[in-house]
């Protein structure tokens, strides 16, 4: 969970960020261990005790498989902007 939280672009733009900004930029970085801490206390058991293996596969189960093509299409898309504005 700490893993895909801490990603490179925040390890290394948070101190720019903060340097540019101030350091109250950096209280969203403080927060990670209160986010990872609900995460695994509220949603981990949930989508373990249901069965499923990520959260499109629980949305399909709610939706069906076309919602659930849309949302990973949506998903992808929005990671590659994601990833070409980092490059």
């Amino acid at each position: 969970v700490l893993a895909t939280y801490v990603s490179p672009m925040s390890f290394l733009g948070a101190p720019a960020w903060s340097y540019g900004s101030g350091l109250g930029v950096m209280m969203i970085h403080i927060n990670y261990p209160i986010v990872i801490f609900l995460v695994i206390t509220l949603f981990l058991p949930f989508f373990y005790n249901s069965g499923v293996a990520s959260i499109n596969d629980y949305q399909e189960k709610l939706f069906g498989k076309k919602a659930r093509s849309v949302m990973s299409i949506f998903f992808m898309m929005t990671l590659t902007l994601s990833s070409a504005a980092v490059l």
